[in-house]
């Protein structure tokens, strides 16, 4: 990893960067990925956009609403008539989230770019409920988004265990906590829900993709819109 990719990744994770830093350059050059899981074995491939850089599966699945608080007050999740794109995440995280961060910024000014931002809603679902915070997540956001020169629809949710149980069995999201490490062990990738409340597909970011948050961005451009064109 070059020093312009660390900048980047040091850049998306703003005021936390001392907090994280040194945990970020442990694991950068593996990207720790053995200590994410991921839900591949339960859906098929989906026959769209993929390749090197992730790997699109079929869903199909109706979310049912789940209440939540947020960093803009209590939604219901899925967000109604926007397409959802759900992210596991979690602000202490040393590496995978805030890889993530910058495939979703750049996700962000494509779609911006398209004129269709305000079609869609990014949906943050905490997965580190034992220490985070709503307030620490709503300033990761606007640190996070502060160079865009917009404000993009980004909201985190958490706050409350029993509705984000709800969310990790609906998503089929595995949490679980090191106690020996501190890391949180979680199903990394995106959720694309439609509109109308359908889990259409779950992208797998693969090995190349973490390496080019970019090309991860096209991936997900290309299955967003399919999404809403439904």
């Amino acid at each position: 990893m070059g020093s312009g990719e660390l900048n980047s990744i040091l850049e998306a994770i703003g005021p936390f960067k001392w907090a994280v830093l040194v945990s970020l350059l442990v694991v950068v050059s593996g990207l720790s990925i053995g200590l994410y899981t991921a839900v591949t074995g339960l859906y098929p491939k989906a026959d769209v956009a993929g390749g090197e850089y992730a790997t699109v599966y079929s869903v199909g699945q109706r979310l049912f609403p789940v209440t939540i608080p947020s960093t803009q007050g209590t939604v219901s999740v899925p967000i109604e008539g926007k397409v959802n794109i759900i992210v596991p995440q979690y602000v202490r995280c040393p590496d995978i989230c805030h890889y993530e961060t910058l495939i979703m910024k750049s996700l962000m000014i494509k779609l911006f770019q398209e004129n269709s931002l305000d079609d869609v809603v990014f949906v943050t679902v905490e997965v580190d409920p034992w220490r985070g915070s709503l307030e620490e997540a709503d300033m990761y956001i606007k640190e996070s988004t502060a160079s865009l020169g917009f404000t993009p629809p980004w909201i985190w949710v958490g706050g409350n265990m029993e509705p984000l149980e709800t969310l990790y069995k609906q998503l089929g999201l595995s949490v679980q906590l090191d106690s020996s490490t501190g890391l949180i062990v979680h199903t990394a990738g995106f959720y694309i829900v439609d509109r109308n409340g359908i889990l259409l597909y779950y992208v797998k970011v693969e090995d190349e993709g973490w390496k080019n948050p970019g090309k991860v961005a096209d991936v997900l451009e290309y299955v967003v819109n399919d999404a809403l064109s439904k």
